[in-house]
């Protein structure tokens, strides 16, 4: 993966980004992923030439594990990585892992961090077991589980983005969103729960 960082950011005046620190918002390139797919005996359908796929497919115990991790960092945003393959053209999540949100104290209510050391860190340990990174979370601390204007200048097409919104330091709503390819705007997908992690 290229040397980026993930960010994300809720803010009432989507005018107050912090452009300074905003990572590259061009098109992603995943030559790196289909090389890794053929290694481990399976190809991921391209984003381009496909239907966009609106679905994740999770088990209860990883859902758990995302609204704990939020309710832990409440009142900051939570955030990590999730772990899988591309099945199908659908994504199914088998691990999740979690990230320290490395943003300065001060802005962690509203946004979330991950320095290109522990995306390294979480793509290493997908490759050593034959998995890929499928996407992201984070946590909206009192607010609603729905990517902001900044969450979407920031995200990259394909991935999965999970939104769980903690209110009062308990975890309620958990939704999952696509980026259209053009970056327009996110689509939600269907959280599609497994009750037992048969996919692994």
């Amino acid at each position: 993966m290229r040397n980026k960082v993930a960010r994300g950011e809720r803010s009432d005046s989507p005018g107050q980004e912090d452009h300074q620190s905003a990572p590259c918002r061009g098109a992603r390139k995943f030559e790196w992923r289909d090389s890794a797919a053929r290694s481990c005996g399976h190809l991921r359908p391209d984003y381009i030439d496909q239907l966009i796929v609106r679905l994740i497919r999770i088990d209860e115990q990883h859902l758990l594990q995302i609204r704990q991790h939020g309710e832990r960092d409440y009142p900051f945003e939570c955030c990590g990585l999730l772990i899988g393959r591309f099945d199908d053209g659908r994504k199914v999540v088998t691990e999740t892992f979690p990230i320290s949100n490395a943003r300065e104290e001060e802005k962690k209510r509203n946004r979330f961090l991950i320095t290109p050391e522990e995306l390294m860190r979480g793509e290493k340990y997908a490759r050593e077991k034959c998995l890929e990174v499928v996407g992201f979370y984070h946590s909206h601390p009192d607010d609603r589980a729905v990517p902001s204007k900044y969450d979407l200048d920031h995200a990259w097409p394909t991935y999965s983005y999970i939104v769980v919104s903690v209110t009062k330091g308990r975890a309620a709503d958990l939704r999952s969103w696509e980026m259209e390819p053009d970056r327009s705007r996110f689509n939600e997908e269907k959280v599609a729960q497994l009750a037992v992690s048969s996919e692994r």
